[in-house]
Formats: structure tokens, sequence, C-alpha cells
């Protein structure tokens, strides 16, 4: 009898988690389906160059020049012509970089995720995030999953946006990572900048 009793307590215990279960999943995808709904809005617009731009003086005009043609006529004596091809490259590079001056990009914090140069990125989408800093520039790093899994790494110029706005809707709907757990090495700070502690940015 007693046996009887347990195989029965069994079945309704098993059958209440089912039914749990398909309550939870029928809770989630109304939410989903009312988060869908909601008609999205602006949290926070700022504008801000695509990348830092610094104006150069004649000096370092001069001295980038001369170590080039040091680099080319010592390349071309020892017949490294690849080294020289880089060389030039590298030149015609730098002086694009120093005097054409960088467009402004658009971009923007919805309910629904980050708009960046009209290019939604969803709340789903995005993994983590986190600030950087270069000299006195701070920039905006988000990593994005695409359909396939794969996670593609987006840095934005800040320029003179509200950092700590910016910061402070975010966290609310992505992770804020340290430097500890995107492995800032000395090269990966070079690169990518300094990666900025969290608490910088809340009062």
């Amino acid at each position: 009898m007693s046996e009887e009793k347990d195989s029965t307590l069994k079945s309704a215990r098993e059958e209440l988690q089912a039914l749990d279960s398909q309550i939870y999943r029928a809770k989630a995808m109304r939410d989903a389906l009312e988060e869908e709904r909601k008609p999205i809005y602006s949290v926070y617009k700022w504008e801000s160059p695509e990348r830092v731009f610094d104006t150069k003086d004649k000096k370092w005009y001069l001295i980038v020049s001369s170590v080039s043609m040091f680099l080319i006529v010592l390349s071309l004596l020892t017949e490294n012509y690849g080294l020289v091809i880089a060389i030039i490259s590298l030149i015609v590079l730098l002086y694009a970089l120093n005097s054409v001056p960088p467009q402004n990009i658009k971009h923007e914090i919805t309910n629904k995720g980050i708009s960046i140069n009209s290019v939604l990125s969803t709340w789903k989408k995005i993994t983590k995030f986190w600030i950087s800093s270069r000299g006195e520039h701070l920039f905006l790093n988000i990593t994005i999953e695409d359909k396939y899994g794969q996670e593609d790494q987006v840095i934005s110029y800040l320029g003179n946006a509200d950092v700590k706005k910016i910061v402070s809707y975010l966290s609310q709907y992505v992770d804020y990572v340290t430097e500890n757990e995107i492995n800032n090495n000395f090269i990966f700070a070079k690169l990518f900048g300094k990666v900025e502690p969290l608490s910088r940015f809340i009062d």
C-alpha cells in the first residue's frame, strides 16, 4: 500500500514539475512577445569622430620622413625590396590618417539595443562591454555575437559623450567586464587601450 502511495506521490510531483516548466516557458514567451511589441524609442544619442584625430606639426612630419628615408636607403642597400614597399605603404597610411579629418558617426542607445552608424545591435546579440582609454580619449568596446556564434569586437570613440550615462544604461542589459576577464596584456593595451574599472563611471 505504501509503495502505491509513494508511486502516486512521485508521479504527482513529476506532473507538477512538468506544469511548472510549461508555465515558466509560457511566461518567458509572453514576456518576449511583449518586449517585441514595445515601440522602439531613443534613450541617448551622441555623435563622435570615427577615430581620434590629432593634427601634427612640421617637426613630426620631418622626423617621420627622415626615419623613413633612412630605412628605405638601408633596405635598398640590403636589396630588401619588400621592406621598401612596406615602408612606403606605411608612410602613405600615416599621411592619410593625419591629414584627412575623420567623418562623424551617429550613435544611439535605444530600449532595444545600440545603433552605431544606423546599424542596430539588439541586447541579445551584445555579450559584454567595457570602456577603454588611450591617453585622455575614451572608447566604448562591445562584443557582438553573430548568427554563427562568433564574437566580433566593435570599438567606438566616445568623444564628448556622457560616458557615465552610457555605462549606467548599458549595464542594465549587458555585463561590464573587468581587465582580468579580457586578458588585458601589454600588447592588448597598446592596440585597444587600457580597460577602465566600472567604479570610475559610477557615482
